[in-house]
């Protein structure tokens, strides 16, 4: 009896276990907001700079932009999550792509009419993804390359050092190679 009993409390403590470790946790933050503003689901892009075969460097860039053409007036406010040494796997047309606890780097930047970037916030932190998602387009299907064209949604959590938490999901991503 003993026995059956430590063995349900050890199936429990572990499903609780990897339940928090990613995608279920105490995230208070809205999601896609970072400084008071809120960024789209769709239409972000996921620039991928460089891979080996199970590990790759991709920069995900959420935007939006005003029409101003005021002086000093704000034109576009834009976040960067810098990812770095990625794990991934390829397996025909489904690309997954996870992290526990990633190092890595966020830049929040605004930019003003006449005066281009004046404002950057720079944090350094972790991510926690897991992501699944379909390569609608692709020439090789064991390798990822930035002319693959993706689907599917997944979300990234980013805690800072200082203890921020950035919520973002993303919808469709728009792979594209560099243009940093």
């Amino acid at each position: 009896m003993k026995t059956r009993l430590i063995f349900v409390m050890a199936l429990i403590m572990m499903g609780t276990i990897s339940c928090e470790k990613i995608g279920v946790g105490s995230w208070d933050v809205q999601e896609n907001t970072f400084s008071e503003t809120t960024f789209p689901k769709e239409g972000s892009t996921f620039t991928f700079i460089s891979g080996s075969d199970s590990k790759m460097n991709a920069v995900l860039c959420f935007a939006i932009g005003t029409n101003s053409t005021s002086w000093g007036e704000l034109t576009k406010s834009k976040i960067n999550f810098y990812l770095t040494d990625i794990p991934y796997e390829v397996n025909g047309k489904r690309l997954r792509i996870y992290a526990d606890k990633l190092p890595g780097r966020v830049s929040y930047i605004e930019e003003y009419y006449g005066m281009g970037k004046a404002y950057v916030v720079t944090l350094t932190g972790n991510y926690s993804f897991d992501s699944k998602l379909t390569r609608t387009f692709y020439t090789h299907s064991a390798a990822f390359s930035p002319t693959d064209r993706l689907s599917g949604k997944w979300t990234i959590r980013f805690e800072s050092d200082s203890g921020e938490k950035l919520l973002f999901e993303v919808v469709d991503p728009n792979l594209r190679a560099p243009d940093l």
